[in-house]
Parts: structure tokens; C-alpha cells; sequence
């Protein structure tokens, strides 16, 4: 209607529009997931919606087979959509999927530690990408290692692997773990040892076990640091150290023991108990020798002894002859005083003055020991002087006691020589110089200035004074000179004037140098004056000279001070003439008298003396031309009347003949 046509009868008949439901394809959503996801929402997807529909009017319901932990075998799971109602579509439907794809899953084989010789520890899988609740894939790994029981610390780590393992779910990767071989302990046994001395080195013993019973004793060191000889308790240190790199090193502590025990005691001198007598040595005779020496308080001690008993045995060096401790003068002057009844000896003086050995003193122990103080010892046959002797010669003594250590094995000594008792434990000798002393009580002793042509003999004579009232019955002193001018005269000392017959006169030259000399008697010199002289040969050239110095003068045991001046020999013009009173001292039939006392007095009171010599010769050279002398004689035999000397040339010589 509403059409308008002026050239149309317009009319109108009705008629109809058909409607005819549009097609509508719902498809379901289709999906991938990995095995053990979730379920997806399935969707459906419109295909031919019209009219500006969004979905059907009654959406339908859409789903899956698929499930979470569906396996990848069933893949791929449907997904399909119903129940859509919508009158203007005819609706039809396609289905989806859901696609499963398998997972990582890492297995990883175990690591462990392990101590040598352990054994080979179970290796297990560790997994890493498991889902779905699944515990182990479904054919799990087989997993196993290189390292067995024994397999050495040095190819540590040894790998541990897995492998075999199926499921079709996973995609399935390995790596592996490693076996660490730590070192072992090894179990060592050392036993100390506890030795009697024996002169040999002992070692401590043991052994040491590794596992698997293995005997490591090698790599025990025992004889570096536990081996020991001397007796002694010795903590010390055993030291395993492993050559195998399989063990660890270790040590331990011991106590070594090497019994011997100790002797040990005091040296005394017998005549002086306070004294002690150090250099002695106690020799222990056994098993095995041992020896100590006393020390200056007398002490010594024995270590170091062997199994079995010992016997100990001091000794003590013979005093050199040179030295002069101990022995003086006055040791042979006790000796004769002794032989002759002045005085008695005992105890160990008089086993001291028994120097010859024999069982009785007698006057040759005197002489013995006066010849070992001017230090004439070895062309003498039975001189023991400056010999020690022990009172108890040796003693013996158990393993038992000498285990529980002697302290008490004393000893005590004396000296043969040493009569008075005067040995001194510092080792001193008498005085290297004499005392010089200004006092007016000072015994006097001096030699006078002397010269003498070369090649000549001269007597030179030592005079003492202030000697009234000391009871000397021995002195002693050393004369130093030069002995490129001149040496001792084989007599080289006698006596004369104030010396009574009784006295003796010893003399040596032990050393070029110094003269000994020694004068002893069982009766004291009185008196003063000329007391010895001393013959020299003259050796030095014209104009030379050799000091006569007196040293160590000791009168008796030098309890007296004494004021010594010193001599001199000069020598002058060879063989020249010189004023001189010499001849001979004859008896009645003209026989020479042999140590008669000669003396030469001067008008001025200067006195010389001598004894006569060989053939009863005497010679004084110290005179002075145009001076008158006295010359007397004194002989135990003859007798002679005093002759008087005028020097009115440089020489007079002349025989005095004994009276009828």
C-alpha cells in the first residue's frame, strides 16, 4: 500500500516471508598440555552465529575425555560440546582435542662418602620433574658405581650413574653423582720396652693394621724416635706415616725405659779427712764398663751399668814429677826422724812414707822422697812417691743394689810421699816465688855476684841467716838461670859450713833452666853462714851472664818468712889469670879426703866455704890480691891446724896435710 500511480488500478493482495534457521557449527575448543597439567576448559567456538547473536540462546556444554594425569599414550582426548538450543539455528557440532606431551624428568644418581675399605654404598635415583603424584617413572633406573670395597683413596671420586629407566610420559635425562673415598684410621700397637743396660740400642716394637686386615707395620717408625742405649726413662714418640695414600698419618706416646741404677760417693784424704781428692777414677768392671771421675769436692757417680754384679775400683794418676803438692823437704825429714827415733810416724803418715814399697821405713824412703822434690823420679828403681793408694782397693756390688742406686761408696786416699799430710785438693804448688819479707825475724838467703872465665867450673855458695833457734831440719828451692852461660856441674849442690853431718843434699835439673834442690835430716841446722854451694860450668861467651834467682824457698812446711836476694854469674876474658886459693886436703900418707868443710876467712871477716871434692881438691876464686886469708879445715876424721894465705900474686895453691 501506499503505492501511487496515476496510470495504475492499484490494488493490493497480501502475501508471507518464510524464515528458515541459519546453520550453526559449534566446534569444542582443542588443547595441549604437558603430562600431569589440569584439565583445560573446554570452549565452544561459533560458526555461522547471524543477526548479531553472541551464542546460541541455551549455550551448550562442552568437555573432555582427557584427564589430569592422562597418559601421553591415550593422547589425543576429544573434546566435544552438546545441548546448544536455538530455534532460528540449525545447530550441528564438531568435536576438539587435547594434546599430552611428556615432561622433563632429570634422575640423578646418588653421591656418598665413604672410608677406605668401606663397601660399596647402594646408589639410588633422586628425581626431578615428577608429576601427576607419580612416585618413579614406570620402569625406574637401574643405578650402580665404579667403586667397590678396597678401591684407593688416589681414584677418588668414582662416578655413580643410573639408567634404563622407561615411561612415555617423561622425556627422561641423567646425571650422575660420585663415591668420595676418605682415608682410614689404622689401628696401631706399640709396646714400650723396660731393659737392664747392655750397651746395645733397643727399639720399641709394634705393628699396625689397616682394614680389609691389611698389615701396615712398614710405615711404623719406631726406630727413629724410640731407640735409645743409655740407661734412662725416655718419653717418646711413635710416628705412622702411610706410603699407600689410603691412610691417615697418626702417632702415639711410649714411656722406653733402660734401667742401671747409680754408684755414687766421696773421695776423702786419708790424713785430712775434710781434704777431698778430686780426679779420681772409679772404674765399675762388669758386663759392661762404666767409669766416673771425682769432681773438686771428692764427688763422682757411675751411670750406664750393665746386667750383673760390678766391681768398682778407684785410681788416681801418679803426680807428675815436676809437680811438687804435697811433697816437700820436710816429708824426707820426717822420714828420718822417724828412722832414727826423734819421732814416730803412724796411720797414714807412715803408710805414706813407705815409698820404696819395702814393709819397713827406712832412711832410703827418705832419700826417694827427697829426689821427687827436685823432680828425680824416672831413672829411680822403686820411687812410688806421688802415688795414690786407696785404703779400700776396690768393691763389689749386687745388680740388686745397684738397681736401688749406692750412694754411699766411699773412698779414701793418700798420696805415698805426702807424710805430713800437706796435699792441697786446690792442685797448688808451693809458692812459684819465695816470700820476700822486710821483717827483722825473716830468715835471710841470698847468693852473691860471681864471675867466672868460660869454660871454667864455679862454686857459688848460698848463705843463710838468722837462723838460730827454727829447728830446720829441711829446706828446698829452686835456683833459675840462663843456660846458654851455664849448666849445672853433675855435683851441682853440697854443704858446708853450719850444716850438720846428719843433713843430706839432693839436686836436678829437670828442665834446662832451673836447678832443684833439696836439703833434709833427721837433726836441725843452727847457726848462720854458708849453708850449700852450688857448682855451675861456664858455657856463656866473654861478657855474658846468667841471673842465679832463688825460687820457692821453703824452710821446713814455710811457716817462716824468708827475705831472698838473688845472684849472678858473669863471665869474663877466657882462661884469664885470676886471683885464686886452691890445692888439696890431704891425710898423713897423702891421700886426698873427700868432703871435708874448707873455710876461707878474710882479715875483713868475709867467710867462704866448700867441701872438698876428688883427690881433696877445693879452689876459692872470690879473693882479692894483697888480702890475707885464714883457711881451716874440718874433717870427722883428721884434723888440721888453720893455715894463713897472703895474696901477694894472683894465685897460690898448696896441700894441707891432716896431723899425726
Amino acid at each position: 500500500m501506499g503505492a501511487v500511480d496515476t496510470n495504475y488500478t492499484i490494488s493490493y493482495v497480501p502475501g508471507s516471508v518464510t524464515v528458515s534457521q541459519a546453520p550453526l557449527l559449534i566446534t569444542a575448543s582443542s588443547h595441549t598440555v604437558n603430562y600431569g597439567d589440569a584439565v583445560p576448559t573446554i570452549t565452544p567456538i561459533y560458526s555461522g552465529l547471524v543477526a548479531g547473536d553472541l551464542a546460541p540462546a541455551t549455550p551448550p556444554t562442552c568437555s573432555t575425555t582427557y584427564l589430569m594425569g592422562s597418559s601421553v599414550i591415550g593422547s589425543p582426548y576429544p573434546t566435544t560440546c552438546v545441548g546448544a538450543v536455538d530455534g532460528n539455528y540449525l545447530i550441528t557440532y564438531a568435536p576438539g582435542s587435547v594434546t599430552v606431551n611428556a615432561v622433563a624428568l632429570l634422575i640423578t644418581a646418588s653421591s656418598h662418602t665413604v672410608t677406605y675399605g668401606d663397601a660399596a654404598p647402594t646408589i639410588s635415583p633422586s628425581y626431578s620433574g615428577l608429576v601427576a603424584g607419580d612416585l618413579a617413572p614406570a620402569t625406574p633406573p637401574s643405578c650402580s658405581t665404579t667403586y667397590s670395597s678396597g678401591s684407593p683413596v688416589s681414584g677418588s671420586p668414582y662416578p655413580s650413574t643410573c639408567g634404563g629407566a622407561v615411561d612415555t610420559n617423561y622425556i627422561i635425562t641423567y646425571a650422575s653423582g660420585i663415591v668420595t673415598v676418605n682415608k682410614a684410621n689404622v689401628a696401631c700397637i706399640v709396646t714400650p720396652y723396660d731393659v737392664i743396660y747392655d750397651a746395645l740400642p733397643h727399639t720399641a716394637t709394634g705393628t699396625c693394621t689397616g682394614v680389609l686386615a691389611q698389615d701396615r707395620t712398614v710405615d711404623l717408625d719406631l726406630l727413629t724416635t724410640t731407640t735409645h742405649t743409655a740407661p734412662g726413662v725416655y718419653n717418646d714418640t711413635w710416628v705412622f706415616t702411610d706410603t699407600t695414600g689410603n691412610y691417615n698419618n697418626t702417632s702415639g706416646n711410649i714411656t722406653d725405659t733402660i734401667r742401671s741404677g747409680t754408684v755414687e760417693g766421696v773421695v776423702s784424704y786419708g790424713i785430712v779427712p775434710a781434704n777431698k781428692v778430686s780426679g779420681v777414677t772409679v772404674n765399675g768392671v762388669g758386663s759392661i764398663a762404666t767409669s766416673g771421675i771425682s769432681n773438686a769436692l771428692g764427688y763422682y757417680s757411675l751411670t750406664n751399668f750393665g746386667i750383673g754384679s760390678y766391681t768398682m775400683t778407684p785410681s788416681k794418676p801418679t803426680q807428675q814429677c815436676l809437680t811438687s803438692n804435697g811433697i816437700t823437704s820436710l816429708d824426707a825429714a820426717l822420714v828420718a826422724q822417724h828412722v832414727v827415733g826423734i819421732a814416730t810416724l803412724t796411720g797414714y803418715g807412715l803408710d805414706s812414707a813407705k815409698v820404696s814399697g819395702l814393709p819397713t821405713v827406712s832412711s832410703f824412703d827418705a832419700a826417694l822422697i827427697a829426689q821427687k822434690t827436685v823432680a828425680n823420679c824416672a831413672t829411680l828403681p822403686y820411687q812410688r812417691s806421688g802415688q795414690w793408694y786407696f785404703v779400700l782397693p776396690s768393691n763389689t756390688h749386687s745388680q740388686a743394689q745397684i738397681i736401688d742406686n749406692i750412694v754411699t761408696d766411699n773412698y779414701t786416699a793418700y798420696m805415698l810421699g805426702d807424710v805430713d799430710g800437706d796435699w792441697n785438693p786446690a792442685g797448688l804448688n808451693r809458692p812459684a816465688l819465695a816470700r820476700v819479707s822486710n821483717s827483722p825475724d825473716a830468715v835471710q838467703v841470698g847468693l852473691p855476684a860471681v864471675t867466672a872465665d868460660a869454660g871454667t867450673r864455679v862454686s857459688v855458695p848460698l848463705r843463710m841467716d838468722n837462723m838460730m833457734g827454727r829447728g830446720v831440719t829441711s829446706y828446698q828451692f829452686d835456683i833459675e838461670y840462663d843456660p846458654t852461660v851455664i849448666e849445672p856441674a853433675e855435683l851441682a849442690a853440697d854443704l858446708v859450713g853450719a850444716v850438720p853431718a846428719e843433713l843430706a843434699i839432693v839436686s836436678n835439673a829437670p828442665i834446662p833452666g832451673v836447678l832443684k834442690v833439696t836439703v833434709y835430716g833427721a837433726f836441725p841446722a843452727t847457726g848462720d853462714g854458708v849453708y850449700a854451694n852450688l857448682h855451675f860450668n861456664v858455657r856463656g861467651a866473654m861478657g855474658s851472664s846468667s841471673p842465679l834467682a832463688i825460687r820457692g824457698f821453703m824452710l821446713n812446711d814455710d811457716r817462716w818468712e824468708v827475705n831472698t836476694t838473688d845472684g849472678v854469674i858473669m863471665v869474663g876474658r877466657v882462661n884469664a889469670e885470676r886471683p885464686s886459693i886452691k890445692g888439696r886436703i890431704l891425710t898423713t900418707d897423702g891421700s886426698g879426703v873427700l868432703n871435708a868443710i874448707v873455710t876461707l876467712t878474710s882479715t875483713t871477716g868475709k867467710i867462704q866455704s866448700m867441701r872438698s871434692g876428688e883427690g881433696g881438691a877445693f879452689e876459692f876464686t872470690r879473693v882479692v890480691a894483697g888480702e890475707t886469708y885464714t883457711l881451716t879445715i874440718q874433717s870427722k876424721r883428721f884434723r888440721y891446724q888453720p893455715r894463713t894465705v897472703s895474696m901477694s900474686g894472683n894465685a897460690v895453691e898448696l896441700d894441707v896435710i891432716a896431723e899425726q
